[in-house]
């Protein structure tokens, strides 16, 4: 069995089959719903839905529409070898599966958006309800864009920033963002219409020959309830700013629905976790304000407009029928929607918004992973092991849902007749509640307001410290750089000058060995004919003999010299080398002139000049002989 990664999914005890991850509304639409009217069709059971989602998340991964590696494993691999427990709420009667790995994709996963915008939805329907009861006011603000079927959705990711998605945000941020005008969002914004914050969630459907249609829902909370003109003020303001944004960044000239304010009655603020449809005429039904802006799960386009879980829907209902070419428009949709909401957050609430709530009551910060990994409470049924899961339970669609049902309708009995219709070893493969042993784990205490800002400060200072560190150690690597290269330039420079000077020096010292060759070779020949022939000119003689010695004692100084400039400044074993060798051919000549003197000096004294004269033994061909000399 492949084990799943920390990056792929998270560890989820009971999120997704709990009562806050159930839609209220399944894929399909209901029996009784009327197009155009206000009738709506019979109340749906939330576990049809929730069995309608684990079903289309299952087919999604079994015809790999999705090319998202965490989403084809969510719900798929057990994390861990600790077993993966089924429960039940005694409340609720609804079963829960915990133990498993989920990818926390709320654009584009059935199961997860709807954990975590259920969850999102209720949690700011109590902010608004404390807002309301504080005497404040909310509105909802709707902004559009002019679109066409042949505008690509686009996308956000820096350094590919293009189409819809692009458009969308760049106008944001010149509305009410950061490039936005300082005047507008203090003199207008807050001083003129009292707005203290606001939550912005995004929000997209695809129409035939429409294309796609991105937009923003904001939920404005302002300081006192406002008036119906206070609103159409606000909204004629907001839409002549938005479209003249929209224009700027390159985007079409928006029309009348492109900036929309709504005003809840007072006292809604309750009722704002409840949005089951968007109505067929365009308006917003404020059975729950939160609803409305962040549950895109629950909702079905308006219009011919589709919602991407309505896509997803058609697109594996299409491939169930075999019609691969039907369907293939569905799947480039709904490829292009993941590639395009990969980056993409959902919602954003403004840092002043958040502390003006939590002065109102205490606000539990919740991640998306930490929401789907949060257990509920409930009786334990049995834990199967991990690798039964995924052989006998995963790996085969139905089963998955066949073991919540077992668990909702009858309990441990019911799960046990199930298993071991499978083959399956009651007791061995799967454990009994009653000899499961799970360690009890001892509730943190709750810290208090102080001691998270404590917290918070610390953390701040450790970032501050942790920067300054990196940045110090990054200055003191580019200066110890800057030296190295420094100091490599300096050697480079000096081996050059060197190697230039050794040049010179060899060829000195060949020029100079040249002479005392000749000079030592005349010597030789003047003392041969001193035997031989009448005494030759002695003055002519000794004139020979010094200036072979001169020329030697020449040459040993160069090589001196040359090493001494070595010693102090050559960093290379190559260029003492060949000081050496210099060095060696200088002392070679002194030695042949001294021999050559010695021999003079006992033939002058006249002892028999011819017998005890010897040639000193020349060294072979080449064999001492300077480069210069043998390369002439």
């Amino acid at each position: 069995m492949d084990a799943a990664s920390d990056d792929d999914c998270a560890e989820v005890g009971d999120g997704e089959s709990s009562d806050a991850a159930t839609p209220a509304v399944p894929l399909q639409r209901a029996e009784g719903h009327e197009r155009g009217g206000k009738r709506q069709g019979p109340k749906v059971d939330g576990k049809v839905v929730r069995d309608e989602l684990y079903r289309l998340r299952e087919k999604l991964q079994k015809h790999k529409i999705l090319l998202d590696r965490a989403f084809n494993r969510c719900a798929v691999f057990p994390r861990g070898a600790g077993g993966v427990p089924v429960r039940v709420n005694p409340t609720t009667r609804r079963a829960v599966v915990g133990g498993l790995c989920y990818c926390r994709r709320v654009h584009t996963c059935p199961s997860c958006m709807t954990t975590i915008r259920s969850y999102r939805a209720e949690e700011w329907g109590r902010y608004a309800t404390l807002w309301e009861n504080a005497g404040r006011g909310i509105v909802l603000l709707t902004l559009t864009l002019r679109h066409f079927d042949k505008q690509g959705l686009g996308s956000i990711r820096k350094g590919n920033r293009f189409g819809l998605l692009d458009v969308q945000h760049r106008a944001w941020e010149r509305l009410i963002g950061r490039r936005a005008p300082s005047s507008f969002r203090t003199k207008r914004w807050r001083n003129h219409y009292g707005i203290e914050g606001y939550l912005r969630v995004w929000e997209c459907t695809h129409g035939r020959g429409r294309g796609w249609h991105p937009h923003w829902h904001v939920m404005v909370f302002t300081a006192a309830p406002w008036t119906r003109t206070m609103a159409k003020e606000f909204e004629a303001e907001i839409r002549e700013r938005w479209g003249r944004a929209v224009i700027e960044v390159g985007g079409y000239e928006i029309n009348e629905h492109g900036a929309k304010v709504d005003l809840p009655k007072p006292g809604d603020g309750k009722k704002l976790g409840v949005y089951l449809f968007k109505n067929q005429d365009g308006k917003a039904k404020f059975e729950g304000l939160s609803q409305e802006v962040v549950r895109g799960d629950k909702k079905q386009g308006r219009g011919g407009n589709r919602m991407i879980l309505e896509i997803m829907n058609d697109a594996v209902n299409t491939l169930d029928k075999g019609d691969e070419a039907a369907a293939a428009r569905d799947v480039e949709l709904i490829r292009e929607y993941e590639e395009s909401t990969r980056d993409l957050k959902l919602m954003f609430s403004t840092p002043r918004l958040r502390e003006l709530l939590a002065e109102l009551a205490e606000i539990e910060e919740k991640t998306d992973g930490q929401i789907l990994t949060e257990a509920e409470e409930g009786k334990l049924i049995c834990m199967f092991l991990s690798e039964v899961w995924y052989e006998h339970v995963t790996r085969i669609p139905g089963r998955f849902l066949a073991v919540i049902h077992a668990a909702e309708e009858r309990g441990e009995p019911a799960v046990r007749r199930l298993v071991e219709s499978w083959g399956l070893v009651w007791g061995r493969d799967v454990i009994p509640a009653g000899d499961v042993r799970i360690p009890e784990q001892t509730p943190k205490p709750k810290k208090t307001k102080a001691e998270e800002r404590a917290e918070v400060e610390a953390s701040k200072k450790r970032k501050k410290t942790k920067v300054e560190t990196v940045t110090k150690t990054l200055k003191e690597k580019a200066t110890a750089a800057d030296g190295a290269r420094a100091t490599d330039q300096k050697r480079q420079d000096e081996v050059h000058r060197l190697g230039a000077s050794m040049a010179d020096d060899d060829r000195r010292v060949a020029g100079e060995a040249l002479e005392v060759r000749m000079a030592t070779r005349r010597v030789e020949r003047a003392a041969t004919q001193y035997v031989d022939t009448p005494p030759v000119d002695r003055d002519e003689v000794f004139d020979e003999l010094k200036t072979a010695i001169t020329h030697a004692q020449r040459i040993e100084k160069i090589t001196i010299d040359g090493l001494r400039d070595g010693h102090h400044g050559d960093p290379t074993e190559f260029l003492a080398a060949r000081r050496r060798v210099n060095e060696t051919r200088a002392g070679d000549l002194a030695n042949s002139m001294r021999a050559v003197r010695e021999q003079w000096d006992r033939a002058e004294q006249g002892a028999e000049i011819g017998r005890t004269i010897t040639h000193p033994r020349q060294p072979e061909e080449g064999a001492d002989e300077p480069e210069a000399v043998r390369a002439g």
